[in-house]
């Protein structure tokens, strides 16, 4: 309101100045360097940090996971398969076998052979047999041993029992003699398997060798049939 008197003109009063608000920046600078400095709020801000770390550590644990196996884990590698295919021949006995083919063959001489290997394959690594030789005396399915000889008679020749490859049911007059048999060569006998091979060369070893054919039947599990199925095809020497 201005004030006026009789004998004056209005005279106007100076504008009271209102305080200066701080500038809004200028107050949030303030409070930043006011909170940083208060040791609660650092030691919040510490574990923050820390919560995230472990969050990031955790999910790139995840990750890892999803692309490749953990270090706990075994991992199949194809050429493990090979080495334990190796082995396994190894302490199943000689990967290669060294085989002498003589007689009536093309090529005599000593070859080798993968493990396995049977007399027919013997007889075609030294390019055949000869049109006088007697495959029939032979067991051309029978299976090679390290260090034999595969010998094949001409025809009229008899083959000499101990040229007879294991399986042949060879011996004097064509039979297979039990005293000095060996297991594959009893397994070859009809109904003759592994057990029963085994088992006729331990009685046969606990007699002291057999005296007579008749002796089989002691042997458990060769009963009348299996015995009659055997008896003409086996000798005593």
């Amino acid at each position: 309101m201005v004030e006026t008197d009789a004998t004056s003109s209005p005279v106007a009063r100076e504008p009271v100045p209102r305080p200066r608000l701080p500038d809004r920046r200028t107050h949030l600078i303030e409070e930043l360097r006011f909170r940083l400095t208060d040791p609660r709020v650092g030691a919040v801000a510490l574990g923050l940090v820390a919560v995230a770390a472990g969050v990031a550590w955790y999910l790139a644990g995840l990750r890892s996971d999803g692309a490749a196996p953990r270090a706990d884990e075994s991992v199949t590698n194809p050429a493990d398969d090979v080495t334990d295919a190796v082995e396994t021949t190894a302490d199943d006995g000689p990967a290669v076998l060294t085989v002498h083919v003589a007689g009536a063959v093309a090529e005599p001489g000593v070859v080798e052979l993968v493990a396995g290997s049977r007399v027919i394959d013997a007889l075609e690594a030294v390019g055949g047999a000869l049109a006088e030789g007697d495959l029939d005396q032979l067991n051309l399915a029978a299976a090679l041993t390290d260090g034999q000889r595969v010998l094949v008679p001409r025809a009229g020749e008899t083959l000499p029992a101990e040229d007879a490859a294991p399986g042949d049911v060879v011996a004097d007059g064509g039979l297979l003699d039990l005293n000095t048999a060996t297991k594959a060569q009893l397994e070859e006998l009809p109904g003759i398997g592994p057990v029963l091979a085994d088992a006729i060369v331990t009685d046969r070893d606990e007699r002291g060798g057999y005296r007579a054919v008749e002796d089989l039947r002691g042997v458990s599990g060769i009963g009348e049939k299996r015995f009659a199925d055997i008896k003409d095809l086996v000798t005593v020497g």
